[in-house]
């Protein structure tokens, strides 16, 4: 089927109703043909014209949600980098993000499922966006979003370094920096600190 990538359309909130076993096969195996032929890892059943509270997330395991509602989040919270196939452009130029850290989702047919990192520490940038965990929960919040209503450029998940400062960060607490060169690594916030003065950024 093809991609809604009408913005009018996709800020509309859907209602939560019951809805039987046809309709969820349906919607399911629509779901999972669009989503294998276009690529991504997380599609919404408004993304691909039905008005039913559905989505499928396919990172670790194929997941597809009935009803999903986020019942519990983390108060930590992530700088990340999304696409969205609603949003051609972000495919090519990824928009940065913030999210939970983890959440707690329940729905109708897979009862109470949480999503969170696979591991407690990163290494560097690169461990860090290969936890699949991770991605997962990223992507479970994105696709919830969608039936909200909400865009990830939305304000409210849209990255900006005025939302991370605003945020006071622990000596010891590890934080993402982007080097002079464009890479990025993770390191304790003590050790960020002296290398602001070199052109680094805290992401």
């Amino acid at each position: 089927m093809k991609i809604v990538t009408n913005k009018t359309e996709l800020r509309k909130s859907l209602e939560q109703k019951d809805l039987d076993k046809d309709v969820v096969d349906n919607i399911s195996t629509e779901l999972k043909s669009t989503l294998s032929k276009s690529g991504g890892v997380g599609l919404s059943a408004n993304q691909i014209g039905f008005g039913a509270r559905m989505c499928l997330v396919n990172v670790i395991d194929e997941l597809v949600l009935v009803n999903p509602r986020i019942i519990e989040t983390s108060t930590d919270t992530i700088a990340y980098v999304e696409q969205c196939l609603s949003i051609p452009k972000s495919v090519k130029n990824p928009q940065k993000t913030i999210r939970y850290k983890t959440v707690k989702v329940e729905t109708d047919n897979l009862g109470i499922i949480e999503f969170g990192p696979t591991k407690s520490k990163w290494k560097d940038s690169n461990e860090f966006f290969e936890d699949e965990g991770l991605l997962e929960c990223v992507c479970v919040q994105h696709e919830i979003d969608h039936l909200n209503g909400i865009l990830m450029n939305h304000s409210s998940r849209r990255y900006s370094a005025t939302m991370v400062r605003t945020k006071k960060i622990g000596r010891n607490e590890k934080v993402m920096v982007q080097l002079p060169d464009g890479n990025t690594e993770m390191m304790k916030f003590k050790k960020a600190l002296p290398l602001l003065e070199y052109g680094c950024k805290i992401l």
